[in-house]
Parts: C-alpha cells; structure tokens; sequence
C-alpha cells in the first residue's frame, strides 16, 4: 500500500511541498544562519523515506513534476536582473572578473584536490560541475562524459556548504556591499546560495542570479578548454 501511495505524483509533491513550509517555518523562527530552509527539507525527506521504507527511486518518480521546474525556476531569477540591470550595468566588469576568477578557481581545485586525495580522474571531472546550477550540471556533466549523478551530488553538497558558510563569513568579514555579497553567493552557492542573497535585499538577489549565469558560461569554456 504504502509502495503504491509513494509513488503517486499528488504524494510526493504535496509532500515535498509542506515539508518545505514546516522547514521555512523552522527557519525562519530560529533565524540562525546554520539552519537553511532547503537542508531541512532535504534532511526531512530522507528520514521520511527512511522511516516509511520508502524507495527514494519511487519517491524521485512521484517528484518528477517538480523536478521539471528547475530549468523555468532558474529562467524566473531573470526578472529580478531586469529590475535591476542600471545597477547591473554599472558594476559589469567586477561581475565578469569576478565570475571568471570564481570559474578558474573552482576548476584548479576540483581536479588538484582530487588528486591529492586520490580521486579518479572520471570522478573529478564529474565534480567540475558542482559551482552552476543543477539544470547547466546535468548538460556539463553528459558534456565532459562524467558521471551526472555525482555532478549533482556535488551541486547540492557546494550549494548546502554556501549556504551556510557565507552568511558566517560576511559576519566574520563584515561585508556591507551588496555588490560583493551577491556575487560570492551566485559564484559559490548558484540558485541555493541565491535564494539567500534575497535576504538581505533585492541588489544582492539580481547580482547573485547575474553570477550564476556568467559561472554557467566561464565554466563551461574554461572545462571544455582545458580538460
């Protein structure tokens, strides 16, 4: 019974989102940096797989719809660049400097940590695709012929650690420019660590969502360059 429930498209999206409400609730009244929205949904599924022994496959089928919306969700962060795009234009070469370095960066340390903790080399070019959003990943992934399931794996691990890491570090450094906010979330967290930047205002939401579409693209030349 409970194999024939899980696998029912209104079971999983229905469930999908009210553990996302339960998880933005949460989050919200705790207002802790290390408490995200996103990874409490995340860990909530899991255990309710887990707990209800159910098969994530299933689960996964019964989710497809929703699954279908990351590409039209991505496309949807275009319209706050265009609420913003004076103040986009006006700050256009820190955004491709800054998308650039981020791509080169994520590229040397995916494949120099790799080897130093002795990664096949098929598992580090699967992991090339871990800093631009998951619809961009799969496409990349099939591209450099990696294993797409550890390109995603490594999108959510990347985006999970953004999330978390830099609201601390722009406390720690004490980081007041939106311009400088928003582009560290977009390059180091795509869509996850955007939704973030959305918290602290409207510039740093456009100029993350920005971010992810020049990671998208310098990281694509740059793997397809050099590996």
């Amino acid at each position: 019974m409970i194999e024939y429930v899980s696998m029912n498209p209104f079971f999983g999206i229905s469930v999908t989102v009210l553990l996302f409400l339960l998880a933005r609730t949460i989050a919200r009244k705790l207002s802790s940096p290390l408490v995200n929205e996103v990874i409490l949904t995340a860990i909530m599924i899991l255990l309710m797989t887990w707990l209800l022994d159910i098969r994530l496959d299933d689960y996964m089928e019964s989710t497809a719809a929703l699954q279908f919306m990351i590409v039209p969700a991505t496309i949807a962060l275009s319209y706050s660049i265009y609420l913003n795009l004076p103040i986009l234009k006006k700050y256009v070469i820190p955004i491709i400097v800054g998308t650039v370095v981020g791509a080169m960066t994520n590229l040397v340390s995916v494949m120099v940590l790799g080897k130093l903790f002795g990664l096949s080399e098929y598992t580090s070019i699967s992991l090339v695709p871990k800093s631009v959003t998951t619809a961009l990943a799969i496409e990349l992934g099939r591209l450099l012929q990696g294993d797409v399931s550890i390109a995603i794996l490594g999108v959510y691990i990347t985006g999970f650690a953004g999330v978390l890491l830099n609201p601390l570090l722009v406390r720690l450094f004490r980081i007041e420019d939106p311009v400088v906010r928003g582009l560290s979330f977009g390059i180091s967290a795509h869509v996850i660590g955007t939704t973030k930047a959305f918290d602290y205002s409207e510039i740093d939401g456009a100029l993350s969502s920005v971010a992810i579409f020049f990671m998208g693209i310098t990281t694509t030349i740059a793997a397809v360059v050099f590996l």
